[in-house]
């Protein structure tokens, strides 16, 4: 081979070298690449809508829930012992009402009655030890068209901070016409008074209650609470 076939040979390799180091690699994204990102984006759009909608509903909820001024809410404001009380007069309330409603002269069960019947908070067992050791006493009021009974418990330990009342309301049967009229207000109602001087009021009426520093008890947990 002659020396000028050697060299055009070598020009050749370098030449086509060069084009090798010369070629650059383009990335083409895909169509589905494109449709993917989009979906991310829509779905992290939705996420933070979806985010907010429901801290939205929630704080609509808590202010729904909260309590009138002249109301407390049982699970925020009471203690233990306070609200074993609580719950007693609860399903001691609605069992008061069967016993009147059963009665032949509709009159309240006394508090006697409701020891002997080992119903709580008024029978005098270990329980209410440990929750004051509270002394009920019962005040009927008759008026033309409505019987109310009062429960006022005053307490002799320091478990319990302040006065109870378990308030019933039992309005005689009234007719407009021939249909009867049913009750325009809950059968019961309890109030709590961190007063410990005050009386049994002469007069049950809200305004008066109010008046006189008594609040009413709600449970914005118990049945709320569970749904909560």
């Amino acid at each position: 081979m002659s020396v000028d076939s050697v060299e055009q040979t070598t020009e050749d390799l370098v030449s086509e070298n060069s084009a090798v180091e010369t070629v650059k690699i383009r990335m083409v994204p895909s169509a589905q690449a494109q449709k993917e990102t989009r979906w991310v984006v829509l779905l992290a759009v939705l996420t933070v809508f979806c985010c907010g909608l429901f801290i939205a509903m929630r704080w609509q909820h808590h202010e729904e829930n909260e309590a009138e001024a002249w109301q407390i809410d049982a699970f925020t404001i009471f203690n233990s012992p306070e609200m074993g009380v609580f719950t007693s007069l609860q399903t001691a309330a609605q069992e008061i009402i069967d016993a009147h409603t059963l009665s032949e002269a509709q009159s309240w069960p006394e508090v006697k009655q409701l020891e002997d019947d080992y119903i709580t908070p008024f029978v005098r067992d270990v329980a209410w030890e440990k929750h004051g050791r509270i002394t009920w006493t019962l005040k009927d009021l008759r008026a033309e068209e409505r019987h109310i009974a009062v429960y006022y418990g005053a307490p002799a330990g320091r478990e319990v901070r302040g006065l109870f009342l378990l308030v019933l309301l039992h309005d005689h049967t009234k007719k407009q016409g021939n249909a009867a009229v049913g009750p325009t207000h809950a059968p019961y109602e309890i109030w709590y008074n961190a007063n410990i001087t005050r009386q049994i009021p002469d007069v049950i009426t809200d305004q008066v209650l109010i008046a006189a520093g008594w609040k009413e008890v709600v449970s914005r947990s118990g049945d709320d609470e569970k749904k909560r």
